[in-house]
């Protein structure tokens, strides 16, 4: 998009949206697949796929 559209203006507005949209795909993908294994995985390998999920959101801020 950002190729077909060649302004900087419009690269950056599509930046922006796609770097906000990321962080909720990674959220809701992650809580779709920890559905599927709570269970089948301890709590406590659950909590800590959560915490690494968590850290990865902070480490991207």
């Amino acid at each position: 998009l950002m190729a077909r559209y060649n302004r900087v203006d419009t690269a950056l507005r599509i930046n922006g949206v796609l770097g906000l949209v990321g962080p909720f795909i990674l959220l809701a993908v992650t809580s779709l697949g920890l559905a599927g294994l709570a269970g089948h995985l301890p709590l406590h390998r659950l909590l800590m796929i959560l915490a690494g999920v968590l850290l990865i959101i902070l480490g991207t801020r």
